[in-house]
């Protein structure tokens, strides 16, 4: 098929024909420098010298670059077909580099010309260097069209945040507007002498109708069983208005349909369009139905319209329109003869509705980590890449100072996982010394900054060791509560219990293997754990030591942080153990525990602040 030149700028990204001017005798040069041991002086005299043969082959070599990548996309043009257009367009390349590449090396007169008594390079140096050629060229084409297609995604996502705004404001206009109160109002007054009960029921509908308008309006798509449900409350405010003179109709074929999704408010909005534009009268009475199938619902109503009609901006229906375009990537259908006017809604099924959910969220999270401890900040950076795959470390910090330059500065993230104690004081320090307004997930060992940390911009409190499915909880929880700002005293008592829960669950018991039987012995009266050559011990506070299966770091994560602190690599200490403290230099510590241990017990030096913060509880 025949494309002219112009027709590909759609394709490879941009107007590249002033760049072509100018890249081509760069390339030329470049390419003489690199393969074929020319310096700048002589690939520059070389080039003035002969320039035809030189441009000419790496103007083939741009232009058939072009023409591969163009021809690919045109095909391939949809985002989820990247992979498969990446490799087609990789295969063709080699290919036509190879071509190329056996067409230069038998040019032995254009080579001699080009490079003058030069030795020939072989037909290998050749390949390499027409694939070097082509790889630049494709590069370079890559990067502006990825860099176009970002720019049409933020400003397809901008369009679709004005729509989405536009039709919650059309959607409430429509109720809170003069005329619909006044007509249910005027409705209420008079029914409520003759039926006092429906008056009442009318009143429950209209707040209804409302109460759906707020819940609703905000999200972005809707099941059709959803959306029905509030329809059904106008609907009976317009037959308690206009009685016989209207009848909507409602039929569902299908019942897998109703799981389905279509945009908020888009089956009022054209029932609305209906009552507005027809004659609704007891001699003409307006018949609506509204049917669904497995991939659409129809909204019908038979055509009648009034004498003295104004013309309509269109804005409802055009709002749907274009809603269903950026979510759906579909058109409505729009029906009208001289006897019914019909709208065809598609209906988004689950698999669609994913898609749709992972363009709005924008996948690709940008997370700052906060953590003092390498295999504590290791392990979680692990746990973000499983919980949400696509999300990008922006940056680890380990400290409140670099913590603090961090938040200074230009770079953005969306979400902040935070360790409390840091290598230079308290997290919350961060707060009182810069603006932060992103908001954190808290990951700490200890339970009792939990109040003191909803009162910044916590979403979550997670106690360590943490579980990757705490983390991906805490990321949903970020994504749907934390943009409402929804933060209530409920929040805030339902994490204190969580944490509770945890506590509760804390190991009270370890089963014990010793004279060929099986016993155990009560966390409370534990002294300490070690580790030694492999094998990890517990000393009881009678000094009777045990050996068990755990490891000193499956021990930690098992016990009450509160009750137990983790003093060096090798020794987890009872606060109850501890009968005397004495500073040891290099700002650690050195303990005398009851009962003795063997050998010297020194809190490490990298421990020793939180050690202090554990002391100070």
């Amino acid at each position: 098929m025949k494309l002219k030149f112009s027709t590909y700028n759609r394709y490879v990204g941009f107007n590249d024909l002033p760049f072509m001017l100018v890249g081509i005798p760069i390339l030329s040069v470049i390419v003489s420098m690199i393969f074929f041991g020319l310096t700048i002086p002589e690939s520059i005299v070389c080039f003035t010298h002969n320039p035809i043969s030189s441009i000419v082959a790496t103007t083939l070599f741009w232009l058939g670059d072009r023409f591969i990548i163009g021809f690919v996309r045109r095909r391939f043009p949809s985002v989820t077909q990247d992979s498969k257009r990446l490799y087609i367009q990789g295969i063709l390349v080699v290919v036509f580099t190879a071509v190329m590449s056996i067409a230069l090396y038998h040019s032995e007169d254009a080579f001699v010309k080009t490079f003058g008594d030069r030795p020939h390079p072989g037909y290998l140096k050749s390949f390499v260097t027409c694939l070097f050629a082509t790889a630049l060229v494709a590069a370079i084409y890559e990067t502006a069209y990825y860099i176009s297609r970002w720019k049409e995604s933020i400003a397809e996502t901008e369009k679709f945040k004005r729509e989405h705004t536009i039709a919650q404001l059309e959607a409430l206009k429509s109720q809170v507007n003069p005329h619909f109160l006044f007509n249910s109002l005027n409705t209420l007054a008079s029914i409520i002498p003759e039926d006092p009960d429906k008056s009442v029921e009318f009143v429950q509908k209209l707040s209804s109708v409302y109460r759906c308008i707020l819940d609703i309006t905000d999200r972005g798509v809707i099941t059709l069983d959803e959306e029905i449900a509030c329809l059904k409350n106008y609907i009976f405010l317009l037959e308690t208005r206009f009685g016989e003179n209207i009848k909507v109709s409602i039929q569902m074929d299908d019942d897998s349909a109703r799981q389905k999704f279509l945009v908020p408010m888009s089956l009022q909005m054209l029932l609305e369009n209906a009552i507005k534009h027809n004659v609704v009268s007891q001699k003409r009475p307006l018949h609506v139905w509204i049917h669904s199938t497995q991939k659409e619902v129809l909204v019908e109503n038979n055509l009648q319209l009034k004498d003295q009609d104004t013309e309509g901006t269109g804005t409802g229906l055009l709002n749907i329109t274009n809603r269903y375009r950026l979510i759906f990537d579909r058109e409505i259908v729009i029906h009208k003869d001289e006897l019914v006017f019909r709208v065809s809604l598609p209906l988004l099924d689950i698999g669609e509705y994913d898609k749709w959910m992972n363009r709005i969220c924008q996948k690709s999270m940008r997370i700052l980590i906060v953590e003092d401890e390498a295999p504590a900040a290791k392990r979680l950076i692990r746990l973000v890449s499983e919980a949400e795959p696509d999300a990008v470390i922006v940056a680890h910090v380990d400290s409140v100072e670099d913590a603090v330059s961090f938040f200074q500065g230009d770079d953005k993230v969306e979400l902040a996982l935070m360790d409390i104690q840091l290598a230079d004081g308290i997290s919350f320090e961060i707060f009182n010394k810069v603006k932060v307004e992103v908001p954190v997930i808290f990951t700490t060992a200890f339970d009792h900054y939990a109040v003191k940390a909803f009162k910044v911009n916590s979403v979550d409190y997670l106690l360590k060791p943490i579980e990757l499915d705490d983390l991906r909880k805490a990321i949903d929880k970020y994504r749907n509560v934390y943009t409402r700002q929804d933060y209530s005293v409920q929040n805030i008592a339902e994490i204190l219990k969580t944490i509770q829960s945890k506590k509760d669950g804390f190991k009270k018991r370890f089963l014990i293997k010793t004279a060929g039987r099986l016993t155990f012995v009560n966390t409370i009266d534990i002294a300490y754990f070690f580790s030694d050559d492999g094998n990890t011990f517990l000393v009881t506070f009678q000094n009777d030591r045990f050996l068990i299966d755990d490891t000193i770091e499956e021990v930690e994560s098992q016990l009450d942080p509160e009750s137990y602190f983790r003093i060096n690599r090798k020794m987890l200490l009872a606060l109850n153990a501890i009968k005397r403290i004495d500073p040891h230099f290099n700002n650690r510590y050195l303990i005398q525990t009851e009962p003795k241990f063997e050998e010297e017990v020194v809190v490490s030096r990298q421990r020793s602040g939180d050690f202090r913060e554990w002391l100070n509880q």
